[in-house]
């Protein structure tokens, strides 16, 4: 019987933890081609942090870091928020190429609190950028 109780303990409080996980992720798929531009709105992001935590969405060219957009959860909650992408002004314009990602991370505590990420990075390849003409 003891053994029974304790089995049963593990069962409830593993499926606990694996139910209260903090996510991050896109809410609606985001734009995979890009006219060059300044600023880039309404990605949907969907969360779940389970303390404060900061929200960073990366648009990347190759290995460097060309735009982002970041947003601060204040409390513990789960909902989907609209960021707008900025692109960095030192950029003049972002270069026609397919070599484009998106990063989109979440870490628990202020901005740039690197020490805990709260869940797993979502990466998309293949973001491209075409030129006004096309």
């Amino acid at each position: 019987m003891k053994k029974l109780l304790v089995i049963l303990s593990l069962v409830f409080f593993g499926s606990i933890q694996g139910y209260s996980q903090a996510f991050i992720k896109f809410a609606e798929e985001p734009p995979m081609q890009l006219k060059p531009a300044r600023d880039f709105f309404n990605y949907k992001i969907e969360y779940k942090a389970l303390k404060k935590s900061t929200i960073y969405l990366e648009l990347k060219k190759g290995d460097s870091l060309v735009g982002n957009s970041v947003y601060d959860v204040t409390k513990p909650d789960q909902k989907t928020v609209s960021v707008n992408l900025q692109v960095f002004k030192k950029i003049d314009r972002l270069a026609a190429g397919e070599d484009y990602s998106y990063n989109l991370y979440m870490y628990e505590g202020g901005r740039n609190d690197w020490s805990k990420r709260a869940c797993e990075t979502q990466k998309i390849d293949g973001v491209r950028v075409v030129s006004v003409n096309e």
